[in-house]
């Protein structure tokens, strides 16, 4: 007799009267549902005998514990196929209701003990790097089977996962992420498992196909990845793509090959979109040339709709080097991205595939807007004008009831179309077309709202917020800068912008001070910003905090002097907000030494116009605001000579209040009050 491991799932019962002693039940079939009578089963060191109708009931010893791994056996010359090699897991004593279940057994070499459980698990303990041809002859002597048959089991078994793999690909393609990514990852590895059976030089076209297979499944994923994620994604991509190409070749398998090389070109092009500087410009480069080498089989005669999505592919590749490029270079790119989308044109119509053809105008629109913001004006205004038909083209398919993302994706692209060209024209053309830019924008986010596209609805919220800005309508501008703060409280830009406009130009100070110290939560070491919460306590009368803050700044090593110098400037207003006029010739003394340490092209960044509207408008002021107005306006002069020429006239011309004079002689210095006691 000969004992084998096996596995299976079995009814469990509690008896209180055996001190919680475990009794199994079950009953042994074969895999054709045949009972197997009069044999021996053994779990955890007990036994029983099946009857006549292969049913046993086994008492385990009191020592047995509910969640222990245990092992069953089985008499005679079977194999058990479910479950699988006798590794089963107690579970709770204290369910009730169980239903017997059959353990299933086969024949010492049958094929039908290769079940897919039990191949995937003979392929995950086999020892890295060994042969698959080796593997099956060994397994072939472990189970009694022949190596043929072994073999076929294996194929097949590789077979049915790329099948898998296909299926689950295919579903991916009806469901959305992260959904989708659960789904990729399913066929990802369904794809990996088919390649540990399959190898190059014993099935070396269902190999590459299954390699081309897992290339794409890579690429999706990555598609919907973000950050290092997305790039690793990729790269295993790449890497998948290029060992298809290693037997699909141009000689051999013509059309695969032009296939394999568009997919790789767009694994390439995500990459390099992801990528910075040199390594993105190598990467597109790599993109379109994979893409011209796919169009030496997909031509415009043979394949049309292949030829006219490479080109669509080759376009969208040269648009992402352009916008890299400068000079020459990214015209001649751009250039020959447009011309690669109106060659895809001539196929992809709106009669015959509407939704291509609309897809391709949108992109051809926006290698033309790219062209525009690269040219010279009138140049650019005819790129832009024609950015414009091409977007108006691709709205004839995407409709908001139809197709809303898309929609609004392109009403977007319309609206930066629009101001691109506001930029560049004369009043009242430029109001116009500002005006339209703003409609267009708002029309985008009737559909990207922040609940359910809060990146999309931040993009068009900045992009709003400088077409409010052209138009000077500040409060709108603001407001839109800070909606994007909503979803990128880190964007640094629309928080310089925010803090801007409502501090120099709406004079919203209050909202100003609430931006500065939101910022400062997440960025504590912003220097700058730490000078700019200086100016905000100020503009918000918190004098006695601005006289507190102003010290450590002005301390700090870390904080340029070019930062500092409006800081000692802020510092003498304050002093006169807390009726400390005396003490502002030292301080005028110390910004003068400040501005003296500068070259000689030195200009202050800061404009001052929050600080002056506020000290023009606040009582408090009254006695010394021709004075603080003229110093602020010296700090505007063009160069540093020209500053302190006129930071001197201003000391020449400062005075304490009579309230400070009479103050002085109520409290003299204490030197003063020793020598008149003297006398």
């Amino acid at each position: 007799m000969k004992w084998l491991w096996t596995s299976l799932a079995l009814a469990i019962f509690s008896s209180l009267a055996m001190g919680q002693q475990i009794k199994v039940g079950g009953r042994l079939i074969t895999d054709e549902g045949k009972p197997v009578p009069n044999t021996t089963v053994r779990i955890a060191g007990e036994s029983a005998h099946t009857d006549g109708n292969g049913r046993f009931t086994i008492h385990l010893s009191s020592k047995s514990r509910e969640g222990e791994r245990v092992v069953i056996t089985v008499q005679k010359n079977w194999i058990i196929n479910q479950p699988l090699d006798g590794e089963w897991t107690l579970p709770a004593t204290g369910q009730k209701n169980l239903q017997l279940l059959d353990v299933i057994v086969v024949p010492y070499g049958s094929k039908a003990l290769w079940t897919a459980a039990r191949i995937e698990k003979e392929l995950n303990n086999r020892v890295k790097g060994f042969a698959v041809d080796d593997i099956i002859q060994e397994l072939a002597r472990k189970y009694g089977s022949t190596p043929e048959i072994t073999k076929d089991a294996f194929n097949e078994w590789a077979k049915t996962q790329n099948n898998i793999g296909d299926a689950v690909k295919e579903q991916s393609r009806r469901v959305e992420a992260p959904e989708a990514v659960r789904v990729l990852g399913e066929a990802v590895s369904a794809y990996q498992r088919a390649l540990s059976v399959l190898t190059r030089e014993s099935r070396p076209q269902e190999w590459a196909t299954t390699q081309h297979n897992l290339g794409y499944a890579l690429q999706a994923q990555g598609a919907l990845a973000k950050g290092p994620e997305a790039i690793r994604l990729l790269g295993e991509s790449v890497a998948a793509y290029g060992q298809a190409l290693s037997i699909r070749t141009r000689e051999q398998l013509p059309w695969q090959w032009a296939i394999t090389q568009n997919d790789l070109g767009n694994a390439l092009q995500g990459q390099g979109t992801r990528a910075e500087g040199r390594e993105a410009r190598r990467l597109l480069g790599e993109a379109a040339t994979a893409y011209t080498e796919a169009l030496l089989v997909f031509t415009r005669e043979n394949l049309p709709q292949d030829w006219a999505m490479t080109q669509h592919n080759l376009g969208s590749a040269l648009h992402e080097q352009g916008t890299r490029a400068d000079g020459t270079e990214a015209q001649r790119l751009l250039g020959e991205a447009v011309m690669a989308y109106r060659q895809a044109l001539l196929v992809r119509t709106r009669e015959q595939v509407p939704q291509q053809w609309a897809i391709t105008q949108n992109n051809l629109g926006n290698a033309l807007q790219a062209q525009g913001t690269k040219s010279e004006t009138r140049e650019a205004m005819r790129l832009f004008a024609e950015a414009l038909s091409a977007y108006r083209q691709a709205l004839l398919v995407f409709t908001r009831e139809q197709r809303p993302h898309l929609w609004a994706m392109t009403k977007h692209n319309v609206g930066s179309a629009l101001q691109e060209q506001g930029t560049r024209a004369e009043a009242p053309e430029a109001r116009r077309l500002f005006g339209e830019a703003v409609a267009t924008y708002r029309e985008a986010l009737l559909v990207w709202t922040r609940e359910r596209m809060p990146q999309q609805w931040a993009m068009a919220q900045n992009n709003l917020a400088r077409a409010y800005f052209n138009l000077q309508d500040w409060i709108s501008a603001a407001a839109s800068y800070e909606n994007v703060l909503e979803v990128y409280p880190e964007f640094r830009a629309a928080y310089e912008r925010a803090r801007s406009l409502e501090q120099e130009v709406i004079y919203n100070y209050q909202r100003a001070f609430e931006l500065n110290q939101s910022w400062l939560k997440r960025n504590p070491d912003d220097l700058a910003a730490i000078a700019d919460f200086v100016e905000t306590h100020f503009t918000t009368g918190g004098f006695d905090e601005c006289a507190r803050r102003i010290a450590p700044v002005l301390s700090d090593n870390r904080i340029e002097e070019k930062i500092k110098i409006p800081v000692r400037a802020l510092e003498i207003a304050n002093l006169i907000a807390l009726n400390r006029s005396a003490e502002v010739p030292r301080g005028m003394k110390n910004l003068i030494d400040a501005v003296e340490r500068q070259q000689i092209d030195f200009r202050v960044q800061s404009s001052f116009t929050g600080i002056q509207h506020f000290i023009s408008e606040n009582p408090q002021f009254t006695a010394k605001r021709d004075w603080l107005l003229q110093l602020f306006a010296a700090l505007r002069a063009e160069n540093r000579d020209a500053i302190l020429k006129k930071l001197r006239a201003a000391t020449e011309n400062f005075t304490p209040s009579n309230a400070e004079r009479v103050r002085r002689l109520a409290n003299p210095p204490k030197e003063l009050r020793l020598q008149g006691t003297g006398n």
